[in-house]
């Protein structure tokens, strides 16, 4: 059964490339296309709460587009490993696929009904070497990976506890943040923040990239 398109192609990319002047139209059409997808299965399983697809790309895909900006200037392998933890509605790691296709991705979501979702956006954008793993994070069997990304699926003391296991020793974890980091707040053992970057996320206020690795 086919369904309307619930995001105007054009306005869509007349807004996006705005601020993102970089993305050729290929990205736009993929990028719209799941958004349309998200919204459509939303109204089933509830993935993101009450949005239209205006307030869908300014709350949840510009991160996605400007964490693609931070990665190229990490020191990560050519081809690396990352793990999305909690991949839920497919944040952030669809949207970022579509703009940054390198190496391996794994999409991980233990509860099925979102799972299922994420097999659904990886066909429907035909994003290469992507993959969704129906696991906790506790239970996966993954090579270690060189990066591990998670929009909000524990607190951030948590998820570096999660991730110790997981990382290679040179490999580093993105944290998103709402606030900047505080210098008297102590990281967790074995753990050290590299990097911290701001971004515009609304009128007059931003969000932050908080970039971990292991201590070895």
């Amino acid at each position: 059964m086919s369904h309307p398109n619930p995001v105007p192609s054009k306005e869509f990319s007349r807004i996006v490339r705005l601020e993102f002047p970089w993305l050729d139209a290929p990205s736009l059409r993929q990028l719209a296309q799941y958004i349309s997808e998200l919204l459509i299965w939303n109204k089933k399983i509830n993935l993101i709460g009450k949005q239209d697809w205006i307030s869908a790309y300014q709350s949840l895909i510009k991160d996605s587009l400007y964490l693609a900006r931070l990665l190229t200037r990490l020191d990560l392998p050519a081809h690396p490993l990352t793990l999305d933890l909690g991949a839920g509605a497919g944040l952030p790691g669809i949207p970022l696929r579509i703009v940054w296709p390198a190496g391996e991705y794994v999409l991980v979501e233990p509860r099925q009904k979102r799972a299922l979702f994420l097999h659904h956006a990886v066909r429907m954008t035909s994003l290469l070497r992507t993959r969704v793993c129906t696991r906790r994070a506790e239970e996966l069997h993954e090579d270690p990976a060189d990066l591990i990304v998670s929009r909000a699926m524990c607190p951030w003391p948590e998820l570096l506890d999660l991730a110790g296991p997981l990382i290679s020793s040179q490999g580093c974890v993105v944290i998103f943040s709402n606030q900047p980091w505080d210098p008297a707040t102590n990281c967790p053992v074995g753990w050290k923040l590299c990097l911290e970057e701001g971004y515009p996320a609304g009128d007059n206020w931003e969000r932050y990239f908080w970039v971990f690795s292991p201590i070895t």
